[in-house]
C-alpha cells in the first residue's frame, strides 16, 4: 500500500511538472501508467510536438515490449487523425519492431498498402498473412467471417496484380520470364480458390473469387459446375 502511494505521488509530481513547464518530459518508459493522461489527446490528434518527442524518447528507452507497445499505440492513434504517411510509418514500425500478435493492426496496414496511390502488393500479402494467422485470437462471430473474407480478397487481388505484371514482362521476355509468369498464375489460382471456398462455406456471394479463379485455370479446376455464375449470387 505504501509503495503504491509513493508511486502515485511520483507520477502526480511528474505530471504537474509537465503541465507547468513545457520542457519537462514524463518518462513513459519508467511510468507507462502515465500514458492514460495523453491518450485522450492522441485519440483526437492533439498531441503537441513536445508530447510526441517525449513519447518517442520513452519508446526508445522502454525495455519491456509491453511498454513499447503501449507507447507505440498512442503515437499511432495520434497520427491516424493527423498524418496518414506518419501513421503508416508508425504502424510499420510497430509490426516490425514491437509485436505482430494483433490482427487488427496487420489488417489495417494491409488495407492501407493496397489502397494507397502506389500499392505494395508484396507487402499486402505479407501483412494480410500475419492478420490471417492471428485472426482467431481476436475476432469472433460475424467479425471473424467478414474480416477473413476481406483478407482473402486482399491476398487474391494482390496476387492477381503481381501475376498481371509478370505476364506483361513475359510477352517479349525470356523462358525464365514465362516460367515466372506461370508460377504467379498458380499462386493466384491457389489464393482465389481458397477465397472461393471460404465464401461459399460462409454463404457469402462468391462471384468475384470464382471469376478470378476461372481466369487462371479451368472451371473444373476451381470446383465450378455449369451454371455457377447464376448460383454465385444466391
Amino acid at each position: 500500500m505504501r509503495v503504491a502511494l509513493v508511486l502515485g505521488s511520483l507520477l502526480a509530481s511528474t505530471l504537474v511538472g509537465h503541465a507547468a513547464d513545457d520542457e519537462e518530459c514524463i518518462d513513459y518508459a519508467e511510468h507507462p501508467a502515465a500514458l492514460k493522461h495523453v491518450e485522450p489527446k492522441a485519440l483526437s490528434g492533439q498531441l503537441s510536438t513536445d508530447d510526441i518527442q517525449c513519447l518517442e524518447d520513452g519508446y526508445r528507452r522502454a525495455e519491456r515490449q509491453t511498454d513499447k507497445s503501449k507507447i507505440s499505440r498512442v503515437l499511432i492513434a495520434n497520427a491516424m487523425v493527423t498524418d496518414t504517411d506518419q501513421w503508416a510509418s508508425l504502424i510499420r514500425r510497430h509490426l516490425d519492431e514491437v509485436e505482430q500478435s494483433d490482427p487488427d493492426v496487420s489488417y489495417l496496414y494491409a488495407n492501407h498498402l493496397f489502397n494507397r496511390d502506389d500499392p505494395d502488393y508484396a507487402g499486402v500479402i505479407r501483412y494480410a498473412d500475419l492478420a490471417w494467422e492471428r485472426r482467431a485470437e481476436r475476432w469472433t462471430g460475424r467479425t471473424f467471417v467478414i474480416r477473413s473474407h476481406h483478407l482473402l480478397r486482399l491476398r487474391t487481388l494482390a496476387r492477381l496484380k503481381i501475376w498481371e505484371a509478370a505476364e506483361q514482362a513475359a510477352v517479349n521476355g525470356s523462358a525464365d520470364d514465362r516460367d515466372l509468369a506461370d508460377k504467379r498464375r498458380l499462386e493466384t489460382q491457389t489464393a482465389a480458390r481458397e477465397w472461393l471456398d471460404f465464401d461459399r462455406a460462409s454463404e457469402l456471394p462468391w462471384i468475384e473469387p470464382a471469376q478470378i479463379c476461372a481466369s487462371t485455370a479451368s472451371e473444373q479446376a476451381c470446383g465450378l459446375r455449369p451454371g455457377w455464375r447464376d448460383q454465385a449470387y444466391r
